[in-house]
């Protein structure tokens, strides 16, 4: 079962913005459908806190339990490297492949198995703007925009609590990936006895913007959910996102207790 939000944006998208706002969809999806345990920013600014920390780490003389939370440190650090490598291949399918409109929907796939999927969520990539590709166009207003359907679908999208599981992330798109990071994976479909969740951003048509500045629309774009069967090659990312809760040892947070030593 398919369930639609259409998302109304009232500027129109080019490759980098359109990466901008993927990248926040797929954090708010981790985080609201408790893939992990706080925002990914506040987590993306503890990593990199720690960073500093990691010489001290592996020098110190360590208890046991500070070898423990290093270690439980790891896995997360991993996770988040996955999220990042991925952010990082979508953006540059869409600066490459924009012109032909070559990426056409991105996928997520949370359950234990792509056999046994709990919830789908589906971003339709929309025809994106080729003459302002190296302009800094309102991404802040598209942002809001998303946020303003996010919070106002929220009970639509995530009405099923399922906790940490894996996370796959798949392209649909015509043509080969620029990245290694997504591999061929065939014979691939989406169940139909799952709830997809399918995002669909209304934009202006990219031609009728002449401009950074100014822009003149005169239609707007409607994409509606497309039918899974008919589509180009499926490409799968190679690592899978595994969720995580927040590790305490002994009550106390893993993130917490590394934060300490790193002061």
């Amino acid at each position: 079962m398919d369930v639609l939000l259409k998302v109304d944006l009232n500027e129109f998208l080019t490759p980098k913005s359109c990466s901008l706002v993927v990248k926040q969809l797929i954090k708010y999806i981790a985080y609201n459908t408790q893939q992990i345990p706080y925002t990914y920013d506040g987590i993306a600014k503890q990593i990199n806190c720690m960073k500093t920390s990691s010489d001290y780490l592996e020098t110190a003389q360590q208890s046991m339990k500070i070898m423990k939370a290093n270690r439980l440190y790891n896995e997360i650090k991993n996770q988040f490297n996955n999220f990042e490598s991925t952010f990082k291949s979508i953006e540059e399918e869409l600066l490459k492949n924009h012109e032909n409109h070559g990426l056409k929907e991105i996928i997520l796939v949370l359950g234990t198995t792509l056999l046994c999927p709990k919830l789908i969520f589906r971003i339709q990539i929309p025809p994106l703007s080729q003459q302002a590709k190296h302009c800094d166009i309102s991404t802040r207003k598209s942002l809001c925009s998303l946020y303003r359907h996010l919070l106002k679908d929220y009970d639509k999208m995530f009405s099923k609590s399922i906790g940490p599981t894996n996370t796959f992330i798949f392209l649909r798109m015509e043509g080969k990936p620029s990245s290694d990071w997504f591999v061929p994976k065939h014979n691939f479909n989406i169940s139909g006895r799952i709830t997809s969740i399918v995002f669909s951003f209304n934009t202006p048509t990219p031609f009728e913007c002449y401009t950074c500045e100014t822009s003149v629309v005169k239609e707007e774009v409607v994409n509606e959910a497309q039918v899974v069967e008919n589509s180009p090659t499926w490409y799968q990312a190679k690592e899978t996102i595994k969720g995580f809760k927040d590790f305490n040892i002994e009550g106390v947070s893993v993130f917490s207790m590394i934060g300490k030593l790193s002061k």
